[in-house]
């Protein structure tokens, strides 16, 4: 049929035209971007973070677990990655075959390294040299990527006394470090600037000043010689304690003289 303009068409076409025009955007406005909601992004990524802890990534050499010794420590190793989190790797080695001595790996991402990898340098030097120390703790790493890492190794050992494995500790530092470089900025303090204080009341403000001024003479008020009461009454002065009502009284009844003493000083200052 044709419709009044005498194109061709059917009632289901202008229908379904209708439906498209009610979802296109008025002509010359355009359809305004997805607002991005803040706290639905960091609560998606918050979210994804604790997932991530939850599910500790690792791997393990099921044979080389089987160890007598080693499937001890599996359950310690996963212990300590879930409880510490994404950020620490926990590695069980086998020190009797140090080509291939990863056994166990918990969250390798630190490092980048999985089972089968070979051990460490350090490892190997404490192999060779067979030191009577258990404990190694808390000295610096790095990874292949220049990641800072606090490390520890225990040493496993046979009932003969013999080292046959070490449980790798290793934390990346990376987001503490950055946390600990914006703590230490909010924190910063120009140790240079006076010390503010919050007094209750009038007479407090008036004892903090007076205590400040006898702490910068270095001794106390009935100790001082006459230049450094001047001195005294002049770092008074400059704090702006006798702009305060009644306040050159009680530094006179301090200073035992009377409060024209006091303004005679004020009027010698420099």
């Amino acid at each position: 049929m044709l419709d009044s303009c005498g194109t061709r068409g059917t009632a289901e076409t202008t229908h379904a035209q209708s439906a498209e025009e009610a979802q296109r955007p008025p002509r010359g406005k355009r359809a305004p971007e997805a607002e991005i909601n803040l706290h639905q992004l960091l609560a998606t990524i918050f979210a994804k973070t604790a997932k991530k802890r939850r599910n500790v990534m690792y791997e393990i050499d099921e044979k080389k677990a089987s160890h007598p010794i080693f499937k001890y420590y599996l359950p310690i190793a996963e212990g300590i990655a879930k409880t510490v989190g994404s950020h620490c790797e926990v590695v069980l080695h086998d020190l009797t075959d140090i080509s291939s001595s990863i056994v166990a790996i918990y969250n390798g991402h630190v490092t980048g390294r999985e089972v089968g990898s070979p051990m460490t340098d350090l490892g190997v030097s404490i192999l060779r040299s067979g030191k009577e120390d258990n404990l190694l703790l808390n000295y610096p790493n790095k990874s292949i990527k220049g990641k800072k890492i606090k490390s520890s190794s225990i040493i496993i050992r046979d009932d003969e006394g013999r080292i046959v494995g070490c449980l790798c500790i290793n934390i990346d530092l990376t987001l503490l470090l950055m946390a600990e470089s914006l703590l230490n900025e909010m924190t910063n303090v120009q140790e240079e600037k006076e010390e503010e204080s919050f007094p209750h009341s009038v007479n407090e403000l008036e004892k903090k000043m007076i205590d400040r001024a006898v702490e910068k003479i270095g001794k106390p008020i009935g100790l001082m010689e006459k230049n450094e009461r001047m001195e005294f009454i002049r770092l008074l002065d400059e704090m702006g304690l006798f702009l305060i009502k009644g306040t050159i009284h009680n530094v006179a009844q301090l200073l035992n003289v009377s409060k024209y003493t006091i303004y005679n000083y004020l009027e010698k200052r420099p």
